[in-house]
């Protein structure tokens, strides 16, 4: 070893404490270490040092257990020299991926990524190149989602476009496909959003300009918020009735007002265009479900929303099925890797009884669904011997790559289920209307579907049935959801299942995207 590298090599971990105790002055400790030697190898017209300093910053960056600026340097430094020779690109590869994964990421992480990713993908051949474009194509999916949450269709549209162009699989072709083709129609909406809005700005009493703008919002970008932005006491009636009405909680809705938006909303479907028709007719059924569910006299106008309700589910069912199929969990779960506390995989099914003394036994599920999603549970709770306390379920549901909700649903219990959120120790939207009384029963089996619709920033939803009847639901903003970082569990990225003061089974568990796309766990 030279004398430069054994220097070097004695003076990175001190360089990394002194960073992490002051963090400010992240950049000065940067130059005034590592400045001289960047500066040495730039000058050099060979690139071995530059290749071999890469590795020395990359190493660096790895052995610190902190996430600060100093680090964002080191790698950003070792991915630029890596870059200067194809004998650079690996471990360009590995300081932008690491780059891209830190919680406060710069912007460019992505970019870095597909750059150095795409270089390896040209230079790549038979197996290796298809191993790398199945990756490029995951990714590029994944930043398209996070695009589309902050409205930027354009920018998704771009990114969806580059995943088509790695090539992907049989069995993400279609799905690929589908994403391009509605988010081409949501830019295009957009943009004629955008142009409609000027227009009402100039001329605020064109109603036919209002009426125009209200449908690309409320049906073209599935963007009720927004529409109700733009409502006047002067607007289509119809519009100005039901989007307040949509922004209410369900649980407030009476049993009329929730068959009137479900007829709305499929009234909607009817003319909407083939990629905003599924919106439409997902928001239909939710509230047939609630009018079925809220309407328990048996007539004939329940019985017509019945059949409307199932014939809706049969084909959003249909479509889901052809574009992206369920994801059996079950058989992939691995009880060490992904549980905390006393689980078993046996004949197909996991268990698991609470007799940790500190915290609760959680399980993570191996998928990482990255947009938005339905979570499939079957599962059965029963007491602890000994305890007269009821169980207590909770399911923790990811919203974002840094956010999630939680569902708490008791067993067979006086006490109410809801959904919270929890942001910087604080609890949001405690009304008790939005509490329901608990419906799982000790020892019997019970179906709990979750769907996450993280349509944008402003819009996340979640609705909860239990053995297919509508039970909870919560809207929000991402900045309200409880940060990831905060939670009680190591994998809360994942969506888990906590049993608090119980025994649980479950015999099953699947998952669906919607939208966006899931990274398998162990596979």
């Amino acid at each position: 070893m030279s004398m430069r590298r054994a220097l070097f090599a004695l003076m990175a971990p001190l360089v990394l404490s002194v960073a992490v105790a002051w963090g400010d002055q992240a950049e000065d400790t940067f130059k005034s270490v590592f400045g001289p030697e960047i500066a040495r190898v730039t000058q050099s017209r060979e690139t071995d040092d530059d290749l071999d300093l890469a590795e020395r910053l990359l190493k660096t960056a790895s052995q610190s257990k902190e996430q600060g600026r100093l680090v964002v340097l080191l790698l950003e430094n070792s991915y630029a020299l890596g870059m200067k020779h194809p004998k650079g690109f690996e471990t360009a590869y590995q300081a932008a991926r690491r780059l891209k994964d830190l919680p406060d990421a710069p912007p460019s992480a992505f970019e870095k990524l597909l750059t150095v990713r795409t270089r390896q993908y040209n230079m790549a051949r038979g197996a290796e190149k298809s191993e790398i474009g199945q990756q490029m194509v995951e990714w590029a999916m994944e930043q398209g989602e996070a695009k589309v949450l902050d409205r930027q269709y354009e920018e998704a549209l771009k990114l969806m476009r580059q995943a088509m162009a790695f090539g992907p699989n049989s069995s993400r072709r279609g799905f690929v496909t589908y994403r391009i083709r509605t988010l081409t129609e949501m830019d295009r909406a957009a943009r004629q959003a955008a142009v409609l809005k000027e227009k009402l700005k100039e001329e605020p009493t064109d109603e036919a300009n209002r009426l125009r703008l209200l449908q690309l919002y409320v049906v073209d970008l599935d963007d009720p918020e927004q529409g109700t932005t733009v409502l006047t006491r002067d607007c289509d009636e119809r519009y100005r009735t039901y989007l307040p009405l949509v922004q209410k909680d369900d649980q407030t809705l009476a049993d009329t007002a929730c068959l009137e938006l479900a007829d709305w909303y499929r009234s909607l479907a009817e003319s909407a265009s083939q990629t905003a028709r599924p919106n439409m007719l997902r928001r239909a059924k939710r509230y047939y479900d609630l009018y079925l569910d809220k309407h328990k006299e048996v007539d004939a106008t329940r019985m017509k929303a019945d059949m409307t309700a199932k014939a809706i589910g049969e084909e959003l069912e249909k479509q889901a099925e052809s574009l992206d199929p369920w994801i059996d969990l079950i058989k992939d779960i691995n009880p060490k890797r992904d549980g905390e506390g006393r689980w078993t995989l046996k004949g197909g099914q996991v268990s698991c009884a609470d007799t940790m003394s500190v915290g609760a036994p959680n399980l993570s599920f191996p998928a990482l669904p990255k947009g938005a999603y339905d979570l499939q549970l079957e599962i059965s709770a029963s007491r602890l011997r000994n305890s007269y306390s009821p169980p207590r379920v909770e399911l923790l549901l990811p919203v974002s790559a840094d956010r999630y909700a939680a569902v708490i649903l008791n067993v067979e219990s006086s006490n109410k289920d809801y959904i919270y959120e929890e942001s910087s120790g604080y609890y949001y939207g405690g009304s008790s209307r939005r509490y329901v009384p608990s419906v799982l029963t000790v020892g019997k089996a019970a179906l709990i579907e979750a769907r996450v619709l993280p349509m944008n920033r402003d819009n996340i939803e979640v609705i909860v049935y239990i053995n297919k009847k509508p039970h909870l639901s919560h809207k929000s903003s991402l900045v309200r959801m409880s940060p990831i970082a905060a939670a009680r569990v190591k994998n809360a990225h994942r969506p888990t299942m906590l049993i608090h003061n119980g025994n649980i089974t479950i015999t099953q568990a699947k998952l669906r995207m919607v939208s966006g796309t899931c990274e398998r766990i162990g596979k």
